[in-house]
């Protein structure tokens, strides 16, 4: 079988149209982070992704698959920092110092990140695909830690990054990195 054959029309439609399809979904991310998924809709997401309205529906067969791409996508670039970070930890202590750099270093979630998370999370009480895209980025902490950490510090761990960040997000403002510090050392301290 040809590779054109295994590709999904979708597919088929990115390729065709040299990614004019990747413009809409990362258009839409943006869109949900400026406006939250209630201010989102076809047309305002063609006019900030600069194409016809009619792409809209040529692309997606209805806002919901778009605003599931579009969690997609940020589930995807978060993840991948995360995998990066804490990835190249070769060592508990190593561990540590990637957990505190993705709390309060330039290396985590950016506050916009973090505010369509917190739309992430609302959109998936109402929708099964992007509640499993949540579970799989709860994940990814958890495995990426779990050579370092036992289950129960690496959920703690998870759990104060999740929200410190979320925090940090609102406040405006990373918190004081001593502090990170001293929580996570804590944490892993009682293990």
């Amino acid at each position: 079988m040809s590779a054109a054959r295994d590709q999904s029309p979708t597919q088929a439609g990115v390729r065709a149209s040299g990614g004019r399809r990747d413009v809409i979904i990362a258009a839409a991310l943006e869109t949900i982070i400026e406006r939250g998924v209630h201010g989102t809709s076809h047309r305002v997401v063609a006019e900030c992704a600069g194409v016809p309205l009619g792409s809209m529906t040529y692309y997606f067969s209805g806002l919901t698959e778009l605003l599931e791409e579009a969690f997609a996508l940020l589930q995807h670039r978060i993840a991948t920092e995360h995998r990066d970070v804490l990835g190249a930890a070769r060592s508990r202590t190593e561990a540590v110092t990637a957990i505190v750099e993705l709390i309060s270093g330039d290396r985590g979630p950016t506050p916009d990140q973090m505010r369509g998370l917190a739309e992430m999370y609302a959109f998936a009480n109402h929708n099964s695909r992007v509640a499993a895209l949540s579970r799989d980025w709860l994940d990814v902490t958890a495995v990426t830690l779990r050579g370092h950490f036992d289950p129960g510090t690496t959920s703690a761990l998870d759990a104060l990054m999740e929200g410190w960040n979320l925090h940090r997000a609102f406040v405006g403002a990373p918190p004081d990195r001593a502090v990170v510090e001293r929580a996570v050392r804590g944490i892993v301290g009682g293990e």
